[in-house]
């Protein structure tokens, strides 16, 4: 279509509503890191801002391993339930000590990890198409 032929060269198509049409960012052709699509990073985006959501029952409490296991059972949860619907095909949460320093711990500051492997749409369809006369001769024969 005309759409994807502008997709190609990195041009970002908006329908009547102000509505993006494509799956890739303006950023391609020059990245065609998986984050350029549409779909992946809107995921993502979702997904960070609804752990930050979750997390916000948490706030008061005091810092400890049950708090972080709690933290992780439910982050880890809706991880789960994505997967299940389909969004993305793996995610976890984690929390080391590393990125939660004394300092930070000291200050009520908690940082946790999201790792994800997203559902990447299908963005184009080829096919092998192969003509053959191997066969020929058995056929014409019988």
């Amino acid at each position: 279509t005309d759409i994807s032929q502008l997709e190609a060269v990195g041009v970002v198509a908006i329908r009547p509503g102000n509505i993006f049409w494509g799956l890739k960012s303006a950023a391609f052709p020059d990245s065609t890191a998986v984050t350029g699509f549409y779909a992946v990073r809107r995921t993502a985006d979702v997904i960070s801002v609804s752990i930050i959501d979750a997390g916000l029952e948490f706030i008061g409490r005091p810092i400890n391993k049950a708090l972080i296991d709690a933290m992780l059972q439910k982050f880890g949860n809706y991880m789960s339930g994505l997967v299940q619907a389909g969004s993305i095909v793996s995610g976890k949460v984690t929390y080391t000590e590393a990125d939660n320093p004394p300092a930070s711990l000291a200050l009520g500051q908690l940082t946790f990890g999201i790792t994800i492997i997203p559902s990447i749409p299908t963005k184009q369809v080829n096919v092998n198409f192969n003509i053959t006369v191997e066969g020929l001769a058995a056929i014409l024969a019988a």
